[in-house]
């Protein structure tokens, strides 16, 4: 392998080096801060004057740990027009996190203008083709769910939801699965909580719950009863985005369009306990219907479901195991513990299975029940979708062990 290509293998782990660095830090909320040390808190001269002469990614790193712990905001526009300007990915792409988690929740003009530079859909028509990395229009697009955190925000709303289904017909962004997971998170983190209350009155004509379903589950345009996801509601901002110029298609790729849409879905509608919002998550419950759902986004199912039934999260493996459908239940007495080999279609498979549950099977058909893996079952489809669903409901169960992890929600 190369110098050049091992080193850009470095750049992403080097970064997140600085940020494990930089969040050893004590944060702008400490009591040295608030009291008034200032010796004990970061200032702008340490800031400017740690810069290192060369662009480095722990630097850029370090440049989000510090908005992440409230510093970064004492920084002058000045300052971070040079940051911006000197072509470096990483730091770019960490001034860009590290101003909006600095100014979280605060809708901040200045910032938002910052951000919006970044994203070329958001410009008007004269600087739409200006050439931006695609780590920096995604970062900016997650810096714009954190600036508007919570605020129900019209345009940004309404933008987000025509990036997050139209950005497949984009030929400009090259990374366009991160580019939409960014955008349904953002969409999310904007929408925060508002999908069981009366606060985002101003969002009912935009449909949003129909057309996030439309995006998990997708579907032929002209099937649509929901009129928002046939013609988009025209506005300055949906002008300004360029819809227009791109191409009309028959169906969504969900492959790229669900991911983000389901942890929006459950970010609009957390801790709200809407049981009919947790059902257009519900998990496969046939053995046709698990092969049409990839076993990641059964994964970010099972997360979403459980932080809008919030009040139901249990600490326990009981509750981790209801999570599984009945396609991938606990086995019954007819499962074995340990077997090797399993019996699929009239043939032997001999690879190592990675789950405790699979079928005793000696060379002959009668050895296990047809009815319980029928022959069209993958046995890897089988595997990867009880992993992860196990894998979500784990990762929630945190919540209840782990309080001071609640953050992650």
């Amino acid at each position: 392998m190369s110098s050049s290509v091992a080193e850009a293998f470095r750049v992403w782990p080097q970064f997140h080096n600085g940020v494990a660095a930089g969040l050893r830090l004590q944060p702008w909320e400490s009591d040295d801060c608030r009291s008034g040390r200032r010796s004990a808190c970061v200032t702008r001269t340490w800031i400017v004057y740690n810069r290192p002469k060369l662009p480095s990614p722990q630097h850029g790193g370090l440049l989000l740990a510090l908005g992440l712990q409230g510093h970064l905001d004492v920084l002058a526009m000045t300052d971070i027009y040079e940051y911006l300007t000197s072509g470096h990915e990483p730091t770019t792409v960490g001034i860009l996190l590290g101003m909006a988690a600095a100014k979280r929740t605060t809708a901040d003009t200045a910032v938002s203008k910052m951000l919006c530079l970044h994203i070329p859909a958001l410009l008007p028509q004269p600087f739409a083709e200006m050439e931006v990395s695609a780590a920096a229009q995604t970062a900016a697009m997650a810096g714009i769910g954190l600036l508007y955190t919570g605020t129900a925000h019209r345009l940004m709303t309404e933008f987000l939801l025509g990036e997050m289904s139209g950005i497949m017909h984009s030929d400009r962004i090259c990374d366009r699965e991160a580019y939409a997971l960014a955008a349904g998170v953002a969409l999310g983190m904007i929408t925060l909580g508002k999908g069981g209350s009366h606060e985002a009155a101003g969002l009912n004509d935009l449909r949003i719950s129909q057309r996030l379903h439309h995006a998990i589950s997708g579907s032929r345009r002209g099937k649509v009863t929901c009129p928002g996801l046939v013609k988009p509601v025209r506005s300055d901002m949906s002008i300004r985005a360029g819809r227009s110029r791109r191409q009309a298609s028959e169906e969504l790729n969900t492959d790229m369009t669900a991911p983000g849409a389901i942890l929006a879905m459950g970010l609009y509608y957390i801790q709200t306990n809407s049981a009919a919002a947790a059902a257009w998550l519900q998990l496969p419950d046939t053995q046709v219907l698990l092969n049409t759902v990839r076993p990641d986004l059964q994964l970010l199912r099972v997360v979403a479901r459980a932080i809008i039934l919030w009040n139901t999260i249990r600490p326990s493996i009981e509750w981790v195991e209801s999570q599984l459908p009945e396609a991938v239940a606990p086995a019954p007495a007819s499962f074995v513990s340990g077997v090797d080999w399993v019996h699929i279609g009239g043939s032997i498979s001999c690879r190592r299975l990675t789950t405790d549950h699979f079928i005793l099977v000696e060379n002959r058909l009668d050895a296990y029940d047809t009815d319980i893996i029928p022959a069209s079952i993958d046995c890897d489809t089988f595997c990867q979708a009880r992993v992860c669903t196990v894998a979500g409901g784990c990762f929630v169960r945190t919540r209840v062990l782990y309080p001071r992890l609640n953050f992650l929600f």
